[in-house]
């Protein structure tokens, strides 16, 4: 008896969780944070002591901007003992299942996994304080998938139709299962796009009551184009595919989606459906939320995104040669950008501007050394930045070298 009381407290120090009776089974392609959720709905727990329950209390990996990416290997042992799942169960519901892919430069998990995750996950295309959804799959599941984490996936493909990146009354992003309360209704505060509350004596802060929106009641657009179709199956093959990103056919058709992003003005997109073509031309089609730090990159809009990969996919059925769809990129925007509407929107609301860092290309697709890419680098379309992989800058005409007072990159003619 005293053996097992002596027992019992090593388990309490080292942290090592009881195992869970009842534990519910992670659906197809669901999130860890959705999971872990409706794990700790089934006990009736709170969120803190919900990771408790499964041994990831404390661990840096569960931080709001963080989880989800990855988990080190004493968490997945915890995890794996409390609920006894596999370690590949664990792994599909989280981003790292992706590295190779469309996540490139992800540090390993470690001691100072967040700090190096903070740098390299502020230009890497993924979601850290949002996630997109489809209002019809939450209605009938509930479930966050990982694949709304990650800018590639714009649409549903088993209901057809747009997701969402925000609300649509308040127009603020949503965190979805790793933020508080019900995540299948808005808890952001009406006043929390940058206005005040006009009642000051029950809100002196100026912040308003929660917008209470049924996220799985919105409304979707349908997506009635068959090349965006196309194109999203495309890039699911190169997101689930085990192989190297290099070893893939469609990394070309990533990394041509990833350069018509950065120069899609609205003449590429005359033959695209109506809800895209307002993505990309009004700006008051995203009033409200151009202008949020979440929703800022040019990726972070999945009607934008569908505007850029049907372009790509229709250059890609055209059978042109790289050579000849980068000069026509090129044309296009030159030939938006002398006209007046298209300069005064510019200048104005500024919604062409693609709002990319230049490490966005080393931690984004553009790490991957593809035709397409050494294509477009003799261009003006993208450049490449100074922390550039070696096996990047060989395909530049210029040479990246960092100025040794502002430390910014300087290109010079070889």
């Amino acid at each position: 008896m005293p053996h097992h009381r002596a027992d019992e407290h090593s388990r309490a120090q080292i942290g090592i969780p009881r195992r869970l009776p009842l534990v519910p089974l992670p659906a197809e392609r669901e999130s860890l944070a959705s999971w872990l959720r409706r794990l700790s709905g089934a006990y009736d727990l709170d969120r803190k002591r919900g990771l408790e329950a499964v041994g990831l209390a404390g661990a840096p990996e569960m931080r709001p901007r963080v989880v989800g990416v990855a988990l080190s290997a004493p968490s997945t042992a915890r995890l794996c003992g409390a609920t006894g799942l596999k370690e590949d169960e664990v792994s599909a519901m989280l981003l790292s299942q992706h590295a190779s892919s469309a996540l490139p430069n992800l540090p390993c998990v470690g001691k100072r996994f967040v700090h190096y995750l903070g740098s390299t996950g502020k230009t890497a295309w993924r979601f850290p304080d949002h996630s997109t959804w489809c209002p019809d799959c939450l209605a009938e599941t509930g479930h966050w998938r990982v694949d709304w984490l990650m800018p590639w996936t714009f649409m549903c493909q088993t209901h057809g139709g747009y997701l969402l990146s925000s609300c649509p009354v308040c127009r603020l992003p949503q965190s979805g299962p790793a933020g508080s309360g019900d995540p299948l209704v808005c808890q952001r505060s009406i006043a929390a796009n940058g206005s005040r509350h006009p009642d000051r004596s029950r809100y002196p802060r100026g912040y308003g009551p929660a917008c209470g929106t049924r996220l799985d009641q919105a409304e979707t657009q349908p997506v009635t184009d068959p090349l965006s179709l196309q194109a999203q199956a495309a890039l699911t093959r190169w997101l689930c595919s085990p192989n190297d990103a290099e070893e893939v056919a469609e990394a070309e058709f990533v990394s041509l989606v990833a350069v018509v992003l950065v120069s899609l003005t609205p003449s590429m997109v005359d033959e695209a459906p109506s809800p895209v073509r307002k993505a990309v031309l009004w700006h008051s089609y995203y009033r409200g939320v151009s202008s949020h730090r979440s929703l800022t990159p040019a990726w972070a809009q999945p009607l934008r995104m569908a505007g850029a990969a049907h372009v790509a996919q229709w250059l890609t059925a055209a059978g042109q040669p790289l050579s000849a769809m980068m000069q026509w990129l090129q044309e296009a925007r030159l030939r938006d950008e002398h006209l007046n509407k298209f300069r005064h929107t510019h200048q104005q609301l500024g919604i062409y501007t693609t709002r990319l860092n230049p490490s966005d290309l080393v931690h984004g697709p553009w790490y991957h050394r593809t035709r397409t890419l050494q294509a477009a680098l003799q261009t003006d379309l993208i450049a490449l930045p100074q922390n550039a992989p070696a096996h990047l800058a060989a395909l530049t005409p210029h040479d990246v070298r960092v100025q040794a007072v502002r430390r910014r990159p300087l290109p010079y003619s070889r």
